[in-house]
């Protein structure tokens, strides 16, 4: 169970200042979450078992890539906070970015350990790579590529990093069935696939789903695993429910469950608009402070 983050396209688009609300939001929303007390039976109220985050971002002339994740709560971790916010300067500069955000609370007989901790970083067999974060769980059984004993996350992580092409990846998040069969709860994935070599690219994307429990209350798991997002011709944020509650700005707006987002993100050259795919046409938000022109 987790609280997660991401936006990915033209920075102009997503707006510095939006972002800084956003993760200010995410560490509120991780350190006191009422729809996980609802969930848990008032037994947890933050998401503590650590925290991480990846970015990427491509600039006129360079590019950078970092990694970051930790065993602390992210509301505790104010070096590794202030880490974020630094790296966040430079990729503000760059004709696009990629973010993920994560927060964790562990499955019960689940370890908090760093190796638990989001996002993963896999490799594919074409030679690049797969990061992903999940909030949920998933049904081990059903991965040919399961770890026991680890976050079950890792496990789906390394399940789609197998399939090798950004093509097949899609395909296999967009495949209903295999989504029913996997997911024990939510299946909410945030996702950013690097195809290397002459014309490589990175396909960024966030797909929103969930199977409710068949016992307890189902409208708290829904309300929990809800997803809001804000996005235009070149860029899309997509955000758990405590953070889109939190925030409250106007342009978020609730994903239907089952909705898979992506953009293709051009190693070299400019981002064209009309990258996303999955969302529906609307008009494009201000990237000074997210409301509708």
């Amino acid at each position: 169970m987790c609280r997660m983050l991401m936006a990915s396209g033209r920075p102009v688009d997503i707006g510095g200042a939006r972002l800084r609300v956003l993760l200010d939001m995410f560490r509120r929303a991780s350190e006191e979450d009422p729809h996980l007390k609802a969930i848990t039976g008032g037994e947890d109220l933050s998401h503590g078992d650590g925290w991480g985050y990846y970015m990427a971002w491509r600039g006129p002339h360079s590019g950078g890539e970092i990694l970051y994740r930790s065993p602390l709560p992210v509301f505790d971790d104010e070096d590794g906070f202030l880490g974020l916010e630094m790296s966040l300067r430079m990729a503000l500069e760059s004709r696009w970015m990629v973010l993920i955000v994560h927060s964790r609370k562990a499955s019960k007989g689940l370890p908090v350990t760093p190796l638990d901790v989001h996002p993963f970083h896999t490799l594919t067999p074409r030679g690049g790579s797969l990061v992903l974060a999940h909030n949920g769980s998933v049904e081990l059984e059903t991965l040919e590529a399961s770890v026991v004993g680890r976050s079950d996350s890792l496990s789906l992580a390394l399940e789609l990093a197998r399939l090798g092409s950004a093509e097949e990846v899609i395909g296999r998040l967009e495949d209903e069935e295999w989504r029913n069969r996997v997911a024990r709860g939510g299946l909410n994935v945030a996702f950013a696939l690097t195809e290397p070599g002459d014309g490589g690219f990175v396909v960024a994307g966030f797909l929103h789903d969930y199977r409710l429990p068949k016992e307890g209350d189902a409208g708290a798991f829904e309300r929990y695993y809800a997803v809001s997002g804000v996005w235009g011709e070149r860029f899309f944020i997509a955000m758990s429910s405590t953070i889109a509650e939190l925030y409250g700005g106007v342009d978020a707006l609730p994903l239907e469950k089952g909705t898979l987002v992506t953009q293709v993100l051009p190693l070299e050259g400019d981002l064209e608009p009309g990258l996303v795919e999955g969302l529906p046409v609307r008009e494009e938000v201000s990237s000074i402070d997210g409301s509708l022109p």
